[in-house]
């Protein structure tokens, strides 16, 4: 048989030889290539049969997972509210308490001013009471007191209605006295201290001795109020501080003299922010006084006002321009070197310069 079909072959011998040869080889790869197939197909196989599975599971599990994941976002929405509420809620707490408490306070306020207000009536009343009792104790005062008058003296009596006049504004002065010391004292027994306070007025006022031709000095000189105090205690000595600090105030154009502020707007200009301001200007000179001059040289506070007013003067600088050089580095190092320097080229003269009289 197998010779038959060798000998019916189309082919030549020799190629039915080589293929004979290279028929195992090919049949070994196709085997290799049917084994990949089916491997690829079982791959799929399995592949399609997780998707179907993965697919079940979600089709079945989806709504279980959405309802956990809304459940649990409407709590987290529920406690954060919840918070929220209860934070406001402790804010408008504290805010009422904080208004019971300004409340509080205003009505202790406003009973110690109820307080205070009938003290001031019951005091005005006790005063109203004592005037005609004052004014002829006034009168009395005034006719012992008075001179006698004699003919050969040549002075005309004193009429009645300037008498009357002073007593008048003597009376308001008292009254208004009066009320001041009122409004100053504590709150105590308001009745007791007034007759206590009117006696001893009475009795000051019985010891004085008026005499016709003494003048009363009713002007109150403006440096003193303002320029007291131990800020000016560095200064050469008092009767250089009127000149130097009018100087201060008078040093810009169109100001208001210190006569001129008295007269506008009384004793109210030295209670406002100038007063203040006038401190922290005078404060640049006095600290470079102490803590450089006195500090550094050695000097004495007269010694150290001296040099200091005589450099202004031979640079002819007023107290603002002094004041604003004082404030900057480089110019208060400028002045305490030229300061030394005139110290150190005259070590065994008196270094107080005479001051011009125009600052004495």
């Amino acid at each position: 048989m197998g010779e038959r079909k060798e000998k019916t072959s189309l082919l030549p011998r020799e190629a039915q030889e080589i293929f004979r040869e290279i028929a195992p080889f090919f049949i070994r790869k196709v085997e290799v290539l049917q084994h990949d197939v089916d491997r690829l197909h079982s791959n799929q196989n399995d592949h399609f049969h997780r998707q179907q599975d993965a697919i079940w599971r979600i089709e079945h599990g989806f709504p279980g997972v959405l309802a956990d994941l809304c459940k649990r976002q409407y709590y987290d929405v529920l406690e954060y509210e919840s918070e929220n509420h209860m934070r406001r809620h402790q804010k408008l707490l504290d805010e009422n308490q904080q208004l019971k408490e300004k409340m509080d306070g205003m009505e202790k306020r406003m009973k110690i001013m109820e307080a205070k207000q009938d003290a001031i009536q019951k005091d005005m009343k006790v005063v109203k009471k004592m005037q005609p009792m004052m004014t002829a104790m006034y009168g009395m005062l005034q006719t012992l007191t008075q001179p006698p008058v004699t003919e050969s003296s040549g002075l005309p009596t004193t009429s009645s209605a300037p008498t009357q006049a002073t007593n008048t504004r003597e009376e308001d002065q008292f009254a208004d006295r009066e009320e001041e010391r009122v409004k100053m004292e504590p709150e105590t027994d308001v009745r007791a201290e007034t007759d206590v306070r009117v006696e001893t007025d009475v009795r000051v006022e019985t010891d004085v001795k008026v005499e016709p031709d003494m003048k009363v000095e009713t002007d109150v000189t403006t440096e003193e109020l303002r320029f007291a105090g131990p800020e000016f205690d560095l200064l050469p000595n008092e009767a250089t501080i009127p000149a130097l600090w009018k100087e201060w105030y008078e040093s810009v154009p169109g100001k208001l003299s210190i006569e001129e502020r008295d007269y506008k707007y009384k004793a109210a200009w030295r209670l406002s922010s100038q007063k203040s301001s006038l401190h922290r200007k005078k404060k640049v000179f006095i600290n470079f006084i102490r803590y450089s001059l006195m500090g550094k040289l050695k000097l004495q506070r007269d010694d150290a006002c001296a040099l200091l007013e005589q450099y202004r003067i031979e640079h002819k600088l007023t107290m603002l321009a002094m004041r604003s050089n004082l404030t900057q580095k480089d110019e208060k190092e400028h002045v305490f070197d030229a300061i030394r320097r005139k110290i150190l080229a005259r070590p065994h003269q008196s270094i107080i310069p005479h001051l011009p009289s125009s600052f004495m």
